[in-house]
């Protein structure tokens, strides 16, 4: 991946690193963070994200952004709601894993990490030194194992609490400081970034915008793909932002109509097999 601005004296490339203070602290909070940090992200590969173009090199950003608009209709929403009341979980869980079972198809792989964007408070937005913008969260997305539709949701939902709980570890002890010249411990910044609402049209917009406007002014890190969904009455209304200087409209377009088509498979039977689930649309098959 390209180089990165820095940020607090500290390089941002690929990964980021775990300051040698951090590590050596006694503090049994960070060590149990850092415990946690290590047993579910350390060693992450990167994503290997097909793209139509390489990032241009020496750039430091995505690039342009655009968005793909794309809708969900309020009866397949229905039926996503209902398979998670089988499997106890929420519809963001549900989304998430459809998301993450569209990108280990796509790159082939089990085991990788995404974004998660969360409510930001301001101390996250003091304490985010990692280069990730404000409210995001690390999240191991693993599909090892030829794993059911229900099973699948339940470890999503598993590594989401675990990563929810334990995130102050991305955001604080996941940065050296200005002094701070031995690091060890890389991570590797995700490329993907999720995000599912159910606030207003008009609070969602304003706070996209926002989220610019603090990457900005934070110097943090573009993301390759983001997906934003926000749930509108019964239907979904998505969009996927993107960089034209890595894809192209009609890939983007080709790969809603995927995660749609993964939806309608989700929303099946539990007990299906995720590797069997449908990929390809009515539209691809003409």
């Amino acid at each position: 991946m390209s180089d990165r601005p820095r940020l607090e004296g500290t390089e941002l490339g690929s990964s980021r690193t775990l300051s040698r203070n951090s590590t050596e602290s006694a503090d049994p909070e960070v060590q149990r963070l850092i415990a946690y940090w290590k047993r579910h992200l350390q060693h992450l590969p990167a994503l290997e994200l097909p793209t139509d173009r390489v990032r241009r090199l020496g750039s430091s950003e995505p690039g342009e952004r655009h968005d793909y608009e794309f809708e969900i209709p309020g009866e397949l929403v229905s039926e996503l709601q209902q398979v998670g009341m089988t499997a106890a979980v929420d519809l963001q869980t549900v989304l998430l894993a459809a998301m993450q079972s569209l990108l280990s198809r796509y790159c082939r792989q089990e085991e990788f990490s995404v974004a998660v964007q969360t409510v930001a408070s301001k101390s996250m937005v003091e304490r985010n030194l990692i280069g990730l913008r404000p409210g995001t969260m690390l999240l191991r997305a693993d599909l090892s194992g030829d794993l059911t539709v229900g099973q699948l949701l339940n470890r999503v939902q598993r590594l989401f609490l675990e990563a929810l709980n334990d995130s102050d570890v991305t955001c604080n002890a996941n940065a050296g400081g200005p002094g701070e010249t031995e690091v060890a411990e890389p991570v590797e910044l995700p490329k993907v970034l999720f995000e599912f609402s159910n606030s207003d049209a008009a609070s969602w917009k304003a706070s996209r915008a926002e989220e610019l406007i603090l990457e900005a002014s934070f110097g943090q890190v573009g993301f390759d793909l983001e997906l934003h969904l926000l749930q509108m009455g019964e239907s979904l209304s998505g969009a996927i932002v993107y960089s034209s200087d890595m894809f192209d409209g009609e890939t983007i377009e080709r790969m809603a109509g995927h995660f749609q088509r993964l939806l309608e498979g989700l929303a099946g039977d539990i007990s299906s097999r995720v590797s069997a689930l449908p990929l390809v649309t009515d539209r691809e098959r003409v």
